[in-house]
């Protein structure tokens, strides 16, 4: 199984978003690469809203 960075997170979404626009929410689970400062921000900057999964 692989890790993910918060990196990996931003550059796979972006290449997403090239193809496709941003939505309007993205929904993830909890995991510290889906919850870091750099990743929150960036969901904010494209437009988009965090929706995280209830633990």
């Amino acid at each position: 199984m692989a890790v993910w960075e918060r990196t990996d997170v931003i550059d796979v979404l972006t290449d997403l978003f090239i193809l496709r626009r941003p939505p309007a929410y993205i929904r993830s689970e909890n995991g510290p690469e889906f919850v870091a400062q750099a990743v929150r921000d960036w969901i904010t900057a494209v437009g988009a809203r965090p929706a995280y999964i209830e633990p």
